[in-house]
């Protein structure tokens, strides 16, 4: 039956292919099909998603409170020549990532005006992986040569490295005029990647090779829905109230709805829905749609702006449905400022009204530095301690609001990061 789901997709993505359509993104319709064969699992991101909700309506200018660096392992796999995309076009594809996730692109200057209020710096970067899941060395690229079609699930070619850890991206020949899919967050073993076609891969100094999506943006655009980002055209119209602008269409209230996606690149101003009352400022009723959003189907050109309710959106996933990257080793290079033992440093009670007690088990005397964010991103806390071997103390944060903390003790042998929650 499972099996019987999942061709489906491989389905669709073939008729696609008999109509010589471009079908910009897939990832609505993998999604349905895996929600069908494994509906265990849509029950636990339903249910995560209920807890990330409640972060965002708690904080919302949530970041995860230091930058996140997610680790990425591209895996490669090809029939011929064409498809076996050399290095520069994966770390072309890599600095196109970190620019669009940070606003650092150099297209940011094409956002409109209306919409600049509200462009993020997501405070998310990437890097090609430095170390498998064992711990050994490498340089974050899997290439692997296969025949027949592409697998309808690449996992199958090139097994996923722990998909808790690491953001694993295959690229090959989609077939059907794909460019790309995703799987929603938290995902499980096999069942969680970005998939793109090797064509679309690259950025401006070394394009990919279709004509239109060349410029990397269809991997920003599916990293987007691996952080748990819906289209801003989900649902069409819904969503067009200040009233549940946050529980419809796209979960977002800062990407005015909109009714279609947006192909090519607009040169007039759509606006396919009308907003029944205005929403939060910038914004007034009946606002424009906001085509060059990452998350809309315009060309990779058009493309250049990830919104503040967007990279709250997507922070809150890491903490929460995506929490493990907050730890994960893979950018660090073997032998260097490894994860801390968790055992050096406890924390008692994890939950309290404010006052919490560190204790440092250590192997040997050592400086450690600590520091406290805040959802927001703001350091509340800092000190350094000399820890003689083991030793105790005690921080007082009753003076703060309600919500979930971070601390991060860093020593010369590594870090460790720690969450705490404050309930009043």
């Amino acid at each position: 039956m499972k099996s019987r789901i999942l061709l489906s997709v491989l389905f669709f993505f073939l008729v696609l292919s008999s109509n010589g359509q471009i079908q910009r993104c897939g990832t609505d319709e993998h999604q349905a099909a895996l929600d069908l064969a494994f509906p265990e699992l849509k029950k636990q991101r339903t249910a995560l998603n209920e807890a990330a909700d409640r972060l965002i309506l708690e904080n919302p200018e949530f970041k995860a409170g230091l930058v996140v660096t997610i680790p990425v392992v591209f895996h490669v796999l090809y029939t011929n020549t064409a498809q076996n995309i050399p290095d520069n076009r994966l770390f072309e594809q890599i600095d196109v990532l970190n620019k669009d996730y940070s606003r650092t692109n150099v297209d940011a200057i094409n956002t409109r005006s209306m919409f600049l209020p509200v462009a993020a710096n997501t405070q998310i970067q990437f890097c090609l992986a430095q170390r498998t899941p064992t711990g050994t060395a490498t340089d974050g690229i899997v290439r692997v040569s296969y025949t027949g079609s592409f697998p309808n699930n690449p996992h199958t070619v090139s097994p996923e490295w722990d998909h808790t850890k690491y953001l694993n991206i295959y690229i090959g020949d989609l077939g059907g005029g794909l460019l790309g899919y995703a799987n929603l967050p938290p995902g499980s073993t096999g069942n969680d990647h970005v998939v793109a076609l090797y064509s679309a891969v690259g950025g401006p100094n070394v394009p990919g090779t279709i004509s239109a999506y060349d410029l990397g943006r269809t991997i920003t655009h599916e990293v987007g829905h691996w952080l748990n980002l819906q289209h801003t055209f989900n649902s069409g119209c819904v969503g067009t109230s200040a009233n549940n602008c946050a529980t419809s269409g796209d979960f977002i209230c800062d990407t005015p709805p909109t009714a279609n996606p947006a192909f090519g690149c607009p040169t007039n101003t759509p606006n396919t829905c009308t907003e029944v009352t205005p929403f939060p400022p910038p914004y007034t009723a009946n606002m424009v749609d906001m085509y060059e959003n990452y998350m809309d189907y315009t060309d990779d050109n058009c493309m250049n702006i990830f919104s503040l309710g967007q990279s709250t959106r997507m922070n809150a996933a890491i903490t929460t449905l995506r929490s493990q990257l907050l730890t994960s080793l893979g950018c660090v290079p073997v032998g260097v400022n490894e994860i801390l033992d968790p055992s050096f440093i406890t924390i008692s009670p994890t939950i309290s009204n404010g006052k919490f007690e560190v204790q440092f088990n250590f192997p040997a005397a050592t400086s450690v530095s600590l520091e406290l964010m805040d959802m927001g991103g703001r350091k509340i806390y800092d000190s350094i301690q000399k820890i003689a071997y083991s030793s105790t103390i005690n921080i007082d944060l009753s003076d703060k609001a309600e919500g979930v903390y971070m601390l991060r003790a860093s020593t010369e042998k590594g870090f460790l990061v720690k969450r705490i929650v404050i309930v009043k």
